[in-house]
């Protein structure tokens, strides 16, 4: 998500699969993106740009 090498669209399944465990553990989450810059590089290929902001949140206990 930060940096890295840009990865391939996953298939809607493969990617909730992926995201599905890891955020299940959250009581909440909120994730706004916005400021998307498109450029696209063939009919087929583009490369997005955007500002993220994800909060995720647990629950504390009482006491």
């Amino acid at each position: 998500m930060v940096g890295g090498e840009p990865m391939k669209a996953l298939s809607r399944e493969v990617n909730f699969k992926a995201w599905n465990g890891m955020l299940a553990g959250f009581d909440s989450t909120h994730h706004l993106i916005g400021n998307h810059d498109v450029t696209f590089i063939d009919v087929a290929t583009c490369r997005v740009k955007a500002k993220v902001t994800a909060t995720h949140c647990l629950k504390r206990e009482q006491g």
